[in-house]
């Protein structure tokens, strides 16, 4: 995700299948379970669409 630094490992459980071409939807992403699925998806290869209901650090809108 952007904004941090962790180094994150492949889990096994990713190497037995590929999301590669697929889209994935994820709400309640801006922390949490929905926050790490998001990046289980994308490192599983899925082009990974966010919804938060708080404003993301990356996104957010300053404008008020």
């Amino acid at each position: 995700m952007t904004g941090t630094s962790e180094k994150r490992t492949v889990p096994p459980a990713l190497t037995l299948f590929s999301l590669e071409g697929k889209t994935a939807l994820v709400t309640g992403a801006s922390s949490g379970l929905g926050k790490e699925m998001a990046v289980g998806l994308a490192m599983a290869g899925a082009e990974v669409m966010l919804v938060a209901g708080k404003e993301m650090l990356a996104g957010g809108n300053d404008a008020g």
